[in-house]
């Protein structure tokens, strides 16, 4: 560790002892002939290029068709499954006890067969068995969404989760990320790199929010073949409105100074400009930018942030 660790500090003040020397040496002002420092720019010989390993990427145009990376897991089953049984106990409940008010209510009315008490014990129990089923409704919604407890066959649903033959999951956006429109699709996978992808479809928006990730969740319905209750997932959510065109940047080109967002560009053999750029949305590995930049343009991805080092370092060194 201390030898990896001295070698990288002497890479540093051989970066930034290059790029003094390069600066002065080759940036000269066409007025005066005097040395100009150009902040944002670094050049480095071979040596020093091979020296902090680094390598470039050239950018190409894409067009993102509006996925955002979202996580998740697969739920387990049992607290729908108590959910839509408690609704549908209540309304087993509530049904014959509106048949018997109705009953009871003309007998009263029509031939005076069933006193006022008797009319109004059933009214109660009807009204009571109708709250109770009421509440199962209001719990099964609040807990999992108008679309899921709306379903016809939600039933049927339940008898496939506690088989195994379906699966519910949750999916949420790490918080910050906006969703300007209604999501279209789900494509998951599972977060251990199987690859094949599950087959999945969105039922609608959790009505809750994950403790950890702190964004915007929705539920979807895995079948064939499902992850245990448990499984982490992640994958890509399909927003239409979100579709735009950019560059395709890297992560690890991308560097950090003074709240910017900068890439390394090789403007020429072994000299690197520093260029603002915009990060419009992630992509899988990488960002969708715009900025100072533009497609066939080579990237630093490896040793960016030794340049920007060198870089800082020669700044202060100035001083």
């Amino acid at each position: 560790m201390r030898r990896r660790a001295a070698l990288g500090a002497a890479a540093l003040a051989l970066l930034a002892g290059i790029w003094s020397i390069r600066q002065k040496e080759s940036l000269r002002d066409e007025a005066t002939g005097t040395p100009a420092v150009r902040p944002g720019r670094v050049s480095i010989d071979d040596a020093g290029r091979e020296l902090i390993d680094l390598a470039t990427a050239v950018l190409a145009a894409v067009r993102s068709e509006g996925a955002l990376e979202v996580y998740g897991r697969v739920l387990d089953p049992v607290p729908l499954v108590d959910a839509v049984l408690a609704r549908a106990a209540a309304h087993a409940v509530s049904e014959p006890a509106r048949r018997e008010y109705e009953r009871v209510r003309g007998l009263s009315h029509d031939a005076q067969n069933a006193s006022q008490r008797e009319l109004e014990a059933a009214e109660a129990v009807w009204r009571r068995a109708r709250l109770e089923q009421d509440a199962a409704q209001a719990r099964l919604v609040a807990g999992f969404g108008v679309e899921l407890a709306g379903r016809d066959d939600l039933e049927a649903l339940v008898g496939d989760l506690v088989s195994r033959r379906s699966a519910l999951a949750r999916v949420d956006l790490p918080a910050g990320v906006g969703v300007p429109g209604p999501p279209a699709g789900l494509q998951l996978r599972t977060a251990s790199g199987e690859p094949h992808a599950l087959e999945c479809a969105l039922v609608g928006e959790a009505t809750t929010t994950d403790p950890l990730l702190q964004g915007r969740g929705w539920l979807a319905l895995i079948g064939r073949n499902p992850p245990a209750p448990g499984t982490a997932l992640a994958g890509l959510l399909e927003v239409p409105a979100l579709s735009a065109t950019g560059l395709r940047v890297p992560e690890d080109a991308v560097v950090r100074q003074d709240g910017g967002t900068f890439v390394y560009v090789e403007s020429a053999r072994n000299v690197f400009e520093r260029r603002a750029i915009t990060l419009e949305r992630p992509l899988p590995g990488a960002w969708l930018a715009g900025g100072a930049i533009a497609a066939g343009d080579a990237v630093v991805v490896r040793g960016a942030q030794e340049l920007l080092s060198a870089e800082r370092g020669a700044a202060h060194g100035g001083e």
